[in-house]
């Protein structure tokens, strides 16, 4: 069983990372470049109580109280007008099956079969036929 096995296996049931395990991530981070040029005790301690902050609630079980601390986040820089960037849905792309090109003419991203070698196309959009080559 490999490392990444092993790690998948343990997070099973966890929490995990969400907006709020960031937040307090960057926030140590940037305790950490201030304590370089500070050199305080009490920086460095405050950085590493976020720091396991962050990590024990993305190791948590308990992730209907871990869901609701990260809506109180998103719901404070929803008022605040602060967009949300972080964690953001994106759609899935099946790139086992798929390979995604550009249209040169339009710039659209078509979907084209993976059959490796160099193809002739038609984009659906603009109608502009272009070569592209699949690996």
């Amino acid at each position: 069983m490999t490392f990444k096995d092993r790690l998948i296996r343990m997070m099973e049931g966890r929490y995990g990372a969400d907006e709020l395990f960031y937040l307090l991530t960057g926030l140590y981070l940037l305790l950490t470049i201030v304590n370089i040029f500070v050199h305080s005790w009490v920086l460095h301690i405050i950085g590493l109580v976020i720091f396991a902050m962050a990590v024990i609630r993305s190791l948590s079980k308990n992730i209907p109280a871990r869901s609701r601390e990260n809506a109180l986040l998103l719901r404070a820089c929803e008022k605040l007008g602060i967009k949300r960037k972080l964690n953001a849905q994106r759609p899935s792309r099946d790139t086992v099956n798929f390979a995604y090109k550009k249209c040169p003419g339009c710039g659209k991203t078509l979907r084209l079969p993976r059959n490796k070698g160099k193809h002739n196309t038609k984009c659906p959009a603009c109608g502009e036929e272009f070569s592209v080559k699949i690996r």
